[in-house]
């Protein structure tokens, strides 16, 4: 399986089927660079949330294609089912399960720390990336949600830390949502970050003007967020 560097597309060694991911790499770094894994949101591509990266110095950045293809450039990370849009179970945890294989890639090519691993997504992207989250709470040091939401606890429970009942414990988390936004109202929002402060994480929330977006105040509240996570790295 052919393998390529920076800005080229690369596939990860797996059993599952391989997800498509590019990387973009800080300027300046080291062994100890702290990575930002994206999740795009429903019909978009991995090149959408990887234009974020240039305004994240000093980390670097790969951005995941999901593996159902919508059409032309347009992809999704799973389906959805009937009027009310209902996630389906058996894409979701597919791509739940390739999303894992993908994170331990990442952790054995760049040596991660739980305190050097963000995982983040746009909407479909946000929810899978809080799933991971759950599912790796040792592994994954932080969280980025934008105009999403939690994934059906029915699908996804937090993995179990010995006897605590708050197994997301030292869990950064930014939730950033559109008070606006006609897809996934602000309210989810806010269950998520009630949802996640009860499981133990230091959760931020931000509401903007916007829709189901990144407006430029998100896009730089996120950034802002990024450079306190990587003075605590």
């Amino acid at each position: 399986m052919m393998e390529a560097t920076s800005e080229d597309g690369v596939r990860c060694t797996m059993e599952l089927e391989p997800l498509f991911w590019r990387v973009h790499e800080p300027g300046s770094g080291g062994a100890r660079t702290p990575l930002v894994l994206l999740l795009h949101g429903y019909g978009s591509n991995e090149e959408d949330l990887l234009a974020l990266a240039p305004a994240w110095p000093g980390f670097r950045v790969v951005s995941a294609r999901g593996p159902l293809e919508l059409g032309p450039g347009a992809y999704a990370w799973f389906g959805l089912r009937g009027a009310a849009l209902e996630v389906d179970p058996a894409s979701f945890l597919r791509s739940l399960e390739q999303a894992e294989a993908l994170v331990d890639e990442l952790r054995a090519r760049y040596g991660l720390d739980r305190r050097r691993l963000v995982v983040g997504g746009f909407s479909q992207g946000a929810m899978l990336a809080a799933a991971l989250a759950f599912r790796r709470p040792a592994q994954v040091g932080a969280l980025l949600m934008m105009s999403g939401r939690l994934p059906p606890e029915a699908l996804v429970r937090p993995a179990a830390a010995g006897d605590s009942p708050r197994p997301l414990a030292g869990l950064e988390a930014m939730l950033t949502h559109g008070r606006d936004d006609p897809l996934i109202p602000p309210a989810d929002a806010e269950a998520a970050r009630d949802r996640l402060q009860a499981l133990g994480a230091h959760v931020t929330l931000r509401l903007y003007a916007m829709g189901h977006q990144l407006n430029e105040q998100a896009a730089e509240a996120v950034s802002a967020w990024l450079r306190t996570l990587r003075e605590m790295a």
